[in-house]
């Protein structure tokens, strides 16, 4: 029989609620979220025709499925083993809620928190703008020289917290990332004029 749960132990038993009596000789995939089943067999079929033995080494993430119908994320691996013509899978599996929790408090901080500096950096290049353009009378040559200096420092800040707005977006699955072909050359020769004070020293 393809695929059915031969073994079982105390942690799966917590994990996913079901005895051993339970869900011995029941398909495994019973054990995976219904949208995730196909992943988890298409990478069983393929370490069967590629011969592959341990992939212990490689995690995956999928969803697990509860004997009372929850669902959880969990981390898993597989390795494989064969007793005569028949193969075996061991699956290591690991309930990572309260990492996912973790992870999802920090991109929040992260948002937060930028959200914060955004308002004040903005509000600093709108008064040097306004000194620079003279609202305020007139400045001095040197004056001037040290305004675009902050000016360009509040610059480069406001785009650094514009792209930590944007990580913190793409992990929230708010917006996706948008993968373009650059120019690294230009980019790093950008790099060394922004920073040629710094090179110096």
């Amino acid at each position: 029989i393809r695929m059915r749960v031969v073994f079982w132990n105390r942690a799966a038993a917590g994990m996913f609620g079901h005895t051993a009596e339970e869900i011995e000789q029941r398909p495994v995939l019973d054990l995976i979220a219904e949208p995730q089943r196909k992943a988890l067999a298409v990478e069983m079929d393929r370490m069967v025709l590629t011969e592959e033995k341990d992939t212990s080494g490689r995690t995956a993430e999928t969803v697990g499925h509860r004997k009372d119908g929850s669902e959880f994320p969990m981390e898993f691996s597989l390795s494989s083993w064969v007793v005569r013509d028949d193969i075996f899978f061991t699956i290591n599996a690991r309930d990572i809620t309260d990492r996912k929790k973790i992870d999802q408090m920090k991109t929040d901080f992260v948002s937060l928190v930028s959200h914060q500096l955004k308002t004040p950096v903005a509000g600093m290049l709108g008064c040097i703008d306004n000194l620079l353009s003279g609202l305020a009378g007139p400045i001095t040559p040197e004056q001037k020289e040290y305004l675009l200096m902050m000016r360009d420092i509040s610059l480069r800040n406001y785009r650094n917290i514009n792209d930590l707005l944007n990580v913190s977006r793409i992990e929230r699955g708010v917006v996706e990332a948008n993968v373009k072909r650059w120019n690294l050359k230009r980019i790093l020769g950008q790099v060394l004029r922004d920073n040629r004070s710094v090179f110096r020293e």
